[in-house]
């Protein structure tokens, strides 16, 4: 038997998705053991009455359906006549009699119910039940604690936010709540197919779901427009869907606020605007609505009710309906809406970054304080999202071009996401902006975004400019912000000046001899810093550098000039005090970060490779790379550490690895460590076997070098591979024009390292006697020098002609030291190639292993191991190595490992006997 109240099937919608829900009501009303009460939840149109309808449609042949929409009548019992209004039972009559005994009636109610489980289950489906009459609900309370154990099933449909006397009830027993979410994509597909006829592509189905949100009833309505209009479910359709799903939005939001009283609609349109900020802040809506607080309140209740909010909060529960609300008022209107709420929600403490949003909505941005803000919103995201930082500043400039703290901003943002539009961007602010000061800045991130872009020579001219042009209306340098902005330029000047053969000559020829630069000012610092890298490529006076370098160091260039401390340390390196250049290199790495402390670790990777410590070396260029974009070509913070690294790898024996990574950084190039990567792949073609091409890059390193005015024997001792080379080769003769080359160098540089790789040029260029005196004058003089690469390819060389000669004693000696050299840093390659060279010379290995494990602590570690020997505490260690505590932990560790020791009171003991099985 099936019944219906008020309503008729035939005027009910068909229904559109909803079959998961279908189911398990169906389910539910079958099983006595299943809940016996359901809210369903929804929105106006998200289907309840079409899933109520197609509910009983389904169980109306298997028991009896009550069906009925609640009124809100004042009556009692008004819901429970219209319920049984169908059946023509006699206990019914006691509905249309004057209610004298509640339980009584209540009691005569419950016979229908009861012969109603005797022919199948019992469904009781309820609309709009949050207004259904009390009275109606303690009847429905009554059969729902007396059917325990039979198949009843009450579902009473309620929009997403009623309340009231219904979810008492729902609370009594432990009712189920069945939510109607928004249609899934796939159940508007079906309807796209039921309504047009064809399978939609194109992202038409997508365009559907966005316009109805979800929503059923506003689904049918767009698709019965569009089926009226003929349109085919394609991609090309797509704009006539957003047109019909506007329009229908539109008319939708007009009905609704024209049912609705009027403060409901002017706060609808207030939370919509600030939806565009994120999540609406309510104490806006008074002052931004004008209304008094118990009518916004009230507002807020009606929508919540009519599913127009997210559930616990004020904001738009579909954004799109929310603009076709505001599309319901004049522009003016909105315009001054937005504009209102920035500055309520500004006054209020709001972040910039969301308020953001409402301004850039504005056609027009006429007050300092809508600058102030957007300025302050793209500081706040320019890390996390620089193309909005981007969007901000340049909607300021389209009001206030010539905002110089704005064209700063904008161009340092711009710099880092797009380098070649930073350079045509500042190109303009130079020529447009006159304040000398705001050009200097600009003239510096146009040299670091030609340096990210590639385009070095554009911006030297820039910068050399900028120079003369900032010295001339700056005279005298009036304050410590003009030393730190002549210090930039400066630095912009020189780095961009060494990444291109064309400028480096330039570079090289302009800046003043070390001696030559004084004083105490940061400026002066500054230079004197870059003076001693410059003229350290040159190659001139290395005392004079190391002094210039040291100057500039002792008195204390600021952490915020990492490049002339950096160019200092280097300059000390290359000057042979490589100690003072790692003091210099821990204390900046003691407080820099980011790009800064990469480009240290770089820098002091250099030094350790210089001074044999291999492994660590290669630690801190694999540090510096951490965190370096690796795009192709990669980016230039991450050119120096991966070249270093590759020198690193070449030498413990991993020349594949280090090929791999010249490849990745397209080492051709010339720039700051060009030499360096030439220096890589010709060892690499070395190893393989293809001479001709080792001496084809290295001949074209030292061209390019020689007319970038690049003479420095040291930094890259290009001459003396190629010598070695050609001494391999039989042609001695013109590893002599390049040995006669190194000691020209080399006496202008005048460090004990230039003068023994200029010896070690000349003896392998020699033939007969005069090669043995030659190395063995070139391996004393390197032991005396802080090089022990170098001394160990020495003694190498010294001892291969030793063996050559027929000295077979004299070459295990110098081979033995070339081997404990090496293996006590790390320069696997050569210390193989030393081991098979003393075999076949007669040596024996057992005295070696042994010095190799006693001398295989890396430089680091053997000055944290020293230190701790002499009893300072792991704190104490850092602080005097600039180093972290972690740091002098794992030093130590890998100490006692090495040393095969497990306590600290070891440390003494086992470091004299490595330094005793060194020595022999």
């Amino acid at each position: 038997m099936a019944t219906r109240g008020t309503g008729t099937a035939a005027q009910l919608p068909e229904l559109t998705g909803r079959a998961a829900e279908l189911g398990f009501l169906t389910a539910a009303a079958r099983d006595p053991l299943g809940p016996s009460l359901v809210l369903l939840r929804g929105d106006a149109g998200t289907g309840k009455t079409s899933l109520l309808d197609a509910v009983h449609r389904a169980l109306a042949a298997e028991g009896t359906v009550l069906a009925a929409v609640a009124r809100k009548t004042g009556q009692a019992y008004d819901l429970v006549r219209d319920l049984f209004e169908p059946l023509d039972d006699k206990e019914l009559q006691s509905l249309s009699e004057p209610i004298t005994d509640r339980f009584t009636l209540l009691s005569d109610l419950m016979c229908p119910v009861m012969r109603a489980y005797d022919r199948g289950p019992l469904v009781v489906l309820v609309d709009e039940a949050a207004v259904a009459d009390e009275d109606s609900l303690q009847w429905l309370d009554f059969i729902l604690r007396r059917s325990t154990g039979r198949p009843l099933l009450v579902v009473l449909a309620l929009r997403a936010g009623d309340t009231g006397p219904v979810t008492g009830l729902a609370a009594e027993h432990e009712a189920v709540t069945l939510r109607l979410e928004p249609l899934p994509e796939t159940d508007v597909r079906r309807a796209v197919v039921r309504a047009l006829g064809a399978v939609p592509d194109g992202g038409f189905a997508g365009a559907c779901a966005r316009l109805s949100a979800g929503n059923p009833r506003l689904l049918r309505r767009l698709l019965d427009e569009l089926a009226a209009r003929g349109v085919r479910p394609d991609a090309a359709a797509v704009p006539r869907v957003v047109a019909a799903g506007e329009r229908l939005l539109a008319s939708v939001a007009r009905e609704y606020l024209d049912q609705r009283p009027p403060e409901v609609g002017a706060v609808f349109r207030a939370l919509t605007v600030l939806s565009e900020a994120g999540a609406p802040e309510p104490a806006a809506l008074p002052v931004l609505c004008a209304l008094p607080g118990p009518l916004v309140a009230g507002a807020l209740e009606l929508l919540r009710q009519d599913g127009h909010l997210r559930p616990e909060s004020e904001a738009v529960a579909h954004p799109e309906f929310g603009r076709a609300a505001l599309a319901q008022v004049p522009d003016g209107v909105v315009v001054r809406l937005r504009r209102h709420a920035a500055a309520v929600l500004t006054d209020q403490g709001v972040p910039a970054a969301k308020v953001a949003h409402l301004l850039m909505a504005l056609p027009e941005l006429r007050e300092p304080w809508m600058h102030r803000l957007l300025c302050q919103a793209a500081t706040a995201v320019r890390e996390v999202d620089p193309d909005a930082a981007v969007r901000y500043l340049s909607r300021v400039l389209d009001w206030a071009p010539d905002d110089a703290e704005t064209v700063v901003r904008l161009a340092e943002t711009v710099v880092g996401t797009d380098p070649a539009a930073a350079m045509a961007f500042l190109g303009r602010a130079l020529d447009r902006i006159s304040d000398v000061r705001v050009r200097a800045r600009l003239a510096h991130l146009f040299g670091a975004a030609a340096l990210a872009a590639r385009r070095a020579p554009e911006a030297f001219d820039v910068l050399d400019r900028m120079l003369t042009e900032f010295d001339a209306k700056r005279g005298g340098w009036a304050d410590e912000g003009d030393h730190e902005l002549r210090g930039r330029i400066q630095v912009a000047l020189t780095t961009v000046g060494l990444s291109e053969e064309a400028t480096t000559a330039d570079v090289l020829a302009r800046l003043p001899e070390p001696g030559r630069v004084g004083g105490s000012s940061h400026g002066s610092r500054v230079q004197g810093g870059l003076a001693a890298y410059t003229t350290m490529l040159g190659g001139r006076d290395a005392a004079a550098v190391a002094a210039q370098a040291r100057r500039a160091l002792v008195q204390g260039l600021p952490s915020r000039y990492p490049p002339p401390i950096i160019a200092a340390a280097t300059a000390l390196t290359y000057a042979g005090e490589p100690d003072e250049a790692l003091s210099a290199l821990n204390r900046l790495l003691k407080t820099a970060g980011g790009p800064v402390s990469r480009t240290a670790l770089a820098a002091r990777a250099t030094v350790l490779e210089g001074l044999g410590e291999l492994p660590d070396a290669a630690t801190d260029a694999q540090s510096a790379m951490h965190g370096a974009a690796e795009l192709e070509g990669m980016v230039a913070e991450a050119v120096v550490p991966s070249v270093r690294l590759a020198s690193v790898l070449v030498k413990m024996g991993q020349p594949d690895r280090a090929e791999a990574l010249l490849v990745r950084t397209r080492w051709p190039h010339f720039g700051w460590m060009y030499p360096q990567a030439v220096l890589v792949s010709a060892e690499v073609l070395r190893l393989r076997g293809d001479h001709a091409s080792a001496l084809a890059v290295l001949f074209d390193c030292g061209k390019r070098l020689a007319e970038a005015g690049v003479r420095n024997p040291v930094f890259v001792p290009w001459w003396l591979e190629a010598a070695c080379l050609l001494a391999e080769l039989g042609r001695q003769d013109e590893a002599a024009e390049l040995a006669e080359y190194g000691e020209q160098t080399a006496r202008d540089w005048q460090t004990d390292e230039s003068a023994g790789l200029a010896l070690l040029a000349a003896g392998v260029a020699a033939k007969g006697r005069r090669s043995l005196d030659v190395l063995a004058e070139a391996a004393d003089r390197l032991a005396a020098a802080p090089a022990p690469l170098s001394q160990a390819r020495a003694e190498f060389l010294f001892g291969r002609a030793l063996l050559a000669a027929d000295d077979t004693k004299g070459a295990r000696a110098h081979l033995r030291r070339a081997i404990d050299v090496a293996t006590q840093s790390g320069y696997l390659a050569l210390g193989s190639v030393a081991r098979e060279l003393l075999v076949s010379a007669g040596g024996r290995m057992h005295t070696l292993l042994d010095a190799r494990r006693l001398g295989a602590l890396s430089g680091s570690e053997l000055r944290v191991a020293e230190l701790a020997a002499a009893g300072e505490s792991n704190r104490e260690i850092a602080d005097r190595l600039f180093v972290s505590l972690r740091t002098v932990e794992t030093h130590l560790s890998s100490v006692y490992r090495k040393l095969r020791i497990g306590l600290r009171d070891e440390l003494p003991a086992a470091l004299r006997a490595r330094s005793e099985g060194l020595g022999a």
